[in-house]
């Protein structure tokens, strides 16, 4: 069960509170949506299984509930303990890619947000506020470089197996699926 939290300035005053909008406008109801389309098309999402909203007059409370992805951990976390293989960072690139191609826009595509499994697969969580965009734009490359920047602000705090090299074999995978 993941709790929807407020960003910014606004988030620390209210903490997890939200202003009612209605149901259908409420970030979970939002987040549970796009999650069920990403996965009943097949891409690497946890599967939403339950909403918990709680209504407090003008403002709200919720939690998204989805099913466990068995045997995964965080990208970060992988990347403490061992350099990834170039192919790896390909299949991160390309699995990034098909979710651009198809117009998902990820809000907080980071590090913590990328789940790899014993098998290397690769997942992408915590889709709040992500949406659908409809028209290519600068918001892939950007979602890009978002990505890059959450790696290398975590290097600066721990030590990470990290390098261009990475970087490199991540594009060549992101751009893989440009040119078929």
């Amino acid at each position: 069960m993941t709790p929807l939290l407020a960003g910014g300035t606004i988030g620390r005053l209210i903490r997890d509170s939200y202003f009612w909008v209605g149901i259908n406008k409420s970030r979970p109801m939002q987040e549970w949506a796009l999650l069920n389309q990403l996965h009943s098309e097949g891409f690497p999402v946890p599967q939403p299984a339950a909403v918990n909203i709680r209504r407090f007059g003008m403002t709200y409370r919720a939690n998204i509930i989805t099913l466990e992805l068995p045997n995964t951990e965080t990208l970060a976390d992988r990347l403490i303990q061992a350099p990834l293989a170039p192919e790896i960072w390909q299949r991160i690139g390309t699995t990034i890619g098909k979710f651009h191609l198809a117009g998902a826009y990820h809000a907080d595509l980071n590090a913590r947000n990328i789940l790899v499994d014993d098998y290397n697969r690769i997942y992408l969580i915590d889709w709040d506020r992500g949406r659908l965009r409809s028209s290519p734009s600068a918001w892939r490359w950007k979602n890009v470089k978002r990505l890059q920047r959450s790696l290398r602000k975590i290097a600066s705090f721990s030590y990470l197996n990290f390098s261009s090299n990475d970087i490199d074999a991540f594009l060549a995978g992101y751009n893989s699926g440009k040119r078929s």
